[in-house]
């Protein structure tokens, strides 16, 4: 599969090309280098580099182009929601959506953040949630068991619960004092994710590696 990497050059998206690419992933990055440098990834045997800005138009022929299966992407708390900074559901048809809110409790990405962070988490679940699809979970209690499932296993899933037919896994972006600041998550179309348990494994091991670089390299 080839996966997308969207600001690539910069600091934390070169982490990430930089585990892909040690699991033997195809790479495509894109990045207008207003802030990333082209050095951090040209060492990479393999990995695509286009200069340019991140924009739907760019993104969707990127996605034809390169046969994209994949989308990588971090997501932060915000509000209620999960802060997605990319979000292409990995096929040329899909509209790719910039720095996109989405419910914490129907995303991958949202559902690992709160797991490891309780005090957002009761925050979220003081009002009533929406029910995206009808495979959302909007039980306050269930959130909370899933919620301790997900730090036992030590990552997220999402299927069909916030788009049908798509499926996610997140894995946690540790900081140098053990805390989750970020999930790092892979989302694509059923068909592209078959293999979750494979998808699973490599999402967490490049969400580990990116953690041991950050501590190693912090900003």
């Amino acid at each position: 599969m080839t996966w997308l990497v969207t600001g690539g050059a910069g600091f934390i998206g070169a982490h990430v090309v930089h585990a892909l690419h040690a699991a033997g992933e195809q790479v495509v990055v894109l990045d207008d280098l207003s802030t990333g440098r082209e050095a951090r990834i040209a060492e990479l045997e393999g990995v695509q580099f286009v200069k340019g800005s991140v924009n739907t138009s760019l993104v969707a022929m990127l996605l034809g182009d390169y046969e994209i299966g994949g989308v990588v992407h971090l997501a932060v708390p915000s509000y209620r929601s999960a802060l997605r900074l990319l979000r292409v559901n990995g096929d040329a048809c899909s509209r790719p959506q910039m720095r996109d809110l989405a419910p914490a409790h129907a995303i991958a990405a949202g559902k690992l953040l709160l797991a490891y962070r309780e005090r957002w988490r009761e925050s979220v679940l003081e009002r009533a949630l929406e029910r995206v699809t009808e495979r959302t979970v909007i039980d306050p209690d269930a959130v909370r068991a899933e919620a301790e499932a997900t730090r036992s296993r030590g990552f997220a899933t999402e299927d069909g619960e916030f788009l049908f037919d798509v499926r996610a896994v997140a894995a946690p972006v540790r900081d140098g004092f053990g805390d989750v600041v970020a999930a790092l998550a892979v989302s694509g179309p059923r068909a592209a994710l078959d293999d979750i348990d494979r998808t699973t494994r490599q999402v967490a091991a490049a969400a580990d590696e990116l953690t041991e670089r950050l501590v190693a390299d912090p900003p």
